[in-house]
């Protein structure tokens, strides 16, 4: 009786063992020009997602340094914003690491001192586009699927057979050979799956194959066992789940189809679709994971998206994802604690603006002043992004006696978002919603994508087409002395 009762005590420990944090150490070097931030993944349950990272601040002299608590090896994701340099460390408990970034040539290069040095070039000279669809585009083509099937895992096979001569010759060890390996295999999964969504879109007639295609990529195919700790894990929860909702709406009648396919889903239609086909810990990575990325793109200010963060947290009160969701959420909460206040004197829309169909009618609002324009969208994550420079923006016209114009493009049915915006943002200047009359003679112009800059005289002519933007003071600054 009491060698049982041990027993369960073991077991009941042993259940609530949890590996011990190490620290991991990061130190840094900027050789060139020194950003002002460089953001890191935070390897939240060991896993890497972008959603969830911090930032560093480099010192004058270019240094900078992270510490990471680990229990297992982890990839942490180096971004340095406004410039094209994505890079990784592969961090293991208890190592420490001295990273390198140059930016004195054309193509900056990254090196990171450490015991798999070596191992850090040839994962980081991988080819990784910045998202797993972007690499689907490429090589969807009108082949069978059993084809581009077959070219993946050629392509697959190439690569592990580089990595094992690497490790044969001791240049990398077992384990990080297994960290990439298992890395690398997600990403080809994920790519896989991908292509074969795009083969069966819901704007190609020919989708009689999907259920085939299903049952041939998914037959043996155990989601339980996804890593959690690549890059490209999310990608693959999420090509599944869309692969599994595409299944069921052509395994239905012709009808049921044609219906689906005019219906959009809801985001909480989506993360009810994950509850049925995720569980444990993998639901939770793509749950968090999914609406932080809502969170980011800020396309709307839904307060669908609040309650679903709401669920979160009643579903998983423990979860180390809620400090990053919490953060994450927070401007949508303020958007909708302010929406009833009044526009203050400094927004102003211009009168009658859904009767303004031309620049020369805008510029006949704003007293005789050059204009820099500024064409957005409620809809426009890059436009968005930009209001962050606009103190030192408003601070540098009023210097040069210019006014200040937003015109978003953004349709009838988006009225009270735009508006409800431009005071969440306090975008001081004159605001229009440009209506259709409008929007062509934008499109006349050649702007076609957003956001666009550009500096009008007091006319309504355009002076610079495709000014620098607010991001870009200095330029602009000198853009503006030359007119």
């Amino acid at each position: 009786m009491m060698t049982r009762f041990f027993l369960l005590m073991l077991v009941v420990i042993l259940m609530n063992c949890k590996p011990q944090m190490t620290e991991t150490f990061v130190k840094g070097k900027v050789i060139g020009v020194i950003p002002k931030t460089i953001l890191h993944t935070v390897p939240v349950n060991g896993g890497c997602n972008w959603q969830f990272m911090e930032e560093v601040r480099p010192d004058s002299a270019g240094n900078f340094q992270f510490t990471l608590q680990l229990n297992e090896a982890a990839f942490i994701r180096l971004v340095v914003p406004n410039k094209i340099y994505d890079k990784f460390i592969i961090a293991e408990p208890g190592q420490d690491y001295e990273v390198t970034l140059d930016f004195t040539t054309d193509e900056s290069s990254f090196n990171v001192k450490c015991e798999s040095e070596l191992g850090h070039k040839i994962y980081n000279s991988l080819e990784m586009p910045e998202h797993i669809d972007i690499m689907a585009d490429k090589i969807s083509n009108d082949s069978s699927l059993t084809f581009l099937h077959n070219q993946i895992n050629l392509a697959k096979e190439e690569e592990f057979n580089e990595l094992l001569k690497q490790l044969k010759k001791g240049n990398i060890s077992n384990d990080f050979y297994a960290i990439i390996k298992k890395d690398r295999q997600t990403y080809y999964e994920s790519l896989i799956q991908a292509v074969a969504l795009r083969l069966h879109s819901y704007y190609r007639k020919d989708n009689e194959g999907i259920l085939e295609d299903y049952n041939r990529l998914y037959k043996t195919y155990v989601i339980s066992e996804v890593p959690l700790n690549s890059q490209w894990s999310y990608d693959l929860l999420n090509q599944y789940i869309e692969f599994k909702r595409q299944s069921s709406i052509y395994s239905t009648s012709n009808d049921s189809i044609r219906i689906t396919k005019k219906k959009a889903i809801s985001r909480t239609e989506f993360i009810n679709l994950a509850k049925e086909f995720l569980s444990n810990e993998h639901l939770e990575y793509y749950v968090a994971s999914n609406l932080a990325l809502a969170c980011h793109r800020k396309k709307s200010y839904d307060y669908e998206l609040i309650q679903l963060v709401e669920d979160f947290k009643t579903n998983y009160p423990e979860s180390n994802y809620l400090p990053y969701l919490d953060e994450a959420i927070k401007p949508f909460v303020e958007f909708h604690e302010q929406k009833e206040e009044p526009l203050p004197e400094n927004i102003k829309l211009i009168e009658s603006y859904s009767r303004v169909n031309s620049l020369k009618e805008c510029a006949q609002a704003l007293t005789g002043r050059k204009i820099y324009v500024d064409v957005w969208a409620t809809w426009c994550g890059p436009c968005i992004k930009q209001f962050e420079h606009n103190d030192a923006l408003i601070k540098l016209l009023k210097s040069k006696d210019v006014a200040m114009l937003y015109i978003s493009t953004d349709v009838d049915g988006k009225d009270q978002l735009w508006k409800e915006l431009i005071k969440y943002y306090d975008l001081e200047g004159h605001h229009i919603r440009a209506n259709q009359l409008f929007n062509a003679e934008l499109e006349k112009l050649g702007i076609k994508s957003i956001p666009r800059y550009f500096i009008l005289d007091k006319d309504g002519k355009i002076l610079k087409m495709n000014a620098a933007k607010p991001s870009d003071l200095e330029k602009l600054e000198k853009e503006l002395a030359e007119l």
